[in-house]
């Protein structure tokens, strides 16, 4: 299982334990944040992310994501925050991927 589907199968557990949002509505969301990323639409991807953590706060792989997009867009602060709740919420989820951790 890649991480995308690793999110997917997160993303849906937490809107059947009653999360704000239907699993079809947030995949809509990450899969047009992944087609924005797709075609290098970086601002909209940050977008389409920020929504889906309004959404689902406690996932660390949407906040690292949002922190990437963040990142491709010049926000360096804004991905620096995303990056550091993200491992807040999984300390473990980001040291694989960061040089040098």
């Amino acid at each position: 299982m890649d991480r995308r589907d690793l999110l997917r199968s997160r993303l849906v557990a937490g809107a059947r334990r009653g999360g704000p949002q239907q699993p079809a509505d947030m995949e809509s969301i990450l899969a047009s944040a992944q087609q924005a990323q797709a075609r290098g639409d970086f601002v909209a991807a940050a977008g389409f992310f920020r929504t889906a953590v309004s959404l689902q706060p406690d996932l660390a792989e949407l906040r690292a994501n949002l922190g990437l997009m963040d990142y491709q867009t010049g926000n360096h602060e804004e991905a620096i925050a995303s990056f550091q709740q993200a491992i807040r919420l999984n300390p473990v989820y980001l040291s694989p991927v960061l040089p040098g951790a």
